[in-house]
């Protein structure tokens, strides 16, 4: 029932304990490769999303640092320059689709008619 789910979610919640360090430390573990996405999102609207992907994806591979590989890459370096690279890639200020997430959640509890 909901009300058996909303119960289970409290009492997770309830518990949760966030380890903000902890969380930090395994983010550093890509040294922001976690954020290619991003980087190729960005990239996508200048060279498109298959030469933006091919590009971020070698910069991957290679053994250097991300942000010193994705900003030798002339491609790459011609569209963001390293600054932005900087940005893109610190995964702190990077919410992802969670404003429209949240807005559809709104939506949908605002549908419900509830006051």
């Amino acid at each position: 029932t909901a009300g058996g789910a909303v119960a289970a979610v409290r009492g997770v919640v309830t518990n949760l304990q966030i380890d903000a360090a902890a969380m930090a430390a395994n983010l550093d573990i890509t040294a922001g490769r976690l954020m290619a996405e991003r980087v190729v999102l960005a990239l996508a609207p200048s060279l498109g999303r298959v030469e933006a992907a091919a590009a971020v994806g070698a910069a991957g591979r290679r053994s250097g640092s991300f942000a010193a590989e994705l900003g030798a890459d002339p491609v790459i370096a011609g569209v963001l320059h390293p600054g932005a690279i900087a940005e893109l890639l610190d995964a702190r200020g990077y919410l992802g689709s969670a404003g429209l997430l949240v807005d559809r959640a709104l939506e949908a509890y605002e549908a419900w008619g509830v006051p």
